[in-house]
This record gives C-alpha cells, structure tokens and sequence, in this order.
C-alpha cells in the first residue's frame, strides 16, 4: 500500500515580504526559539562542568562541534 501524496499549494506572491514589519505571532515564535536555546546553553554549561575525563572531553567536544557546524550551515 502506497501513502497518498499530499498536495501543497504555492505561497501566493504577497504572502512573504522580508522588508514587513514583523507581527506579533512571529515574534512570539521567536521569544520561544530564543528561551528553547538558552535552556539547551544550560545544560551544556551543566555537562561541560561534570567532565573530569579525556573520554567525556572527547564526547562533549564531538557533540559541540556537531551542534556549531549544524548552526553554521556546514554541516
């Protein structure tokens, strides 16, 4: 059995304008993306606090490398 193709429709031309000024649900959204980070920083400052191994150093510095080269877009 197939999965059925969902159709999505185009954005229309006005839909999106990079210079509008920015509504309030948008903001919203990025207050929340914003609390959401500052929650992950702390517990990263958390684990990085805890390591007292090269193999723990080892973990945390591939994970934090992951998580730059993601933010940077080259990953």
């Amino acid at each position: 059995m197939s999965t059925p193709k969902i159709r999505v429709p185009k954005t229309a031309p006005g839909a999106f304008n990079q210079n509008r000024p920015m509504p309030q649900h948008l903001k919203t959204q990025v207050e929340h993306m914003a609390e959401a980070l500052k929650k992950q920083l702390i517990e990263l400052d958390y684990q990085m606090r805890s390591i007292e191994t090269e193999g723990q150093a080892a973990s945390y510095i591939k994970k934090m490398t992951g998580a730059l080269r993601a933010l940077s877009g080259k990953d």
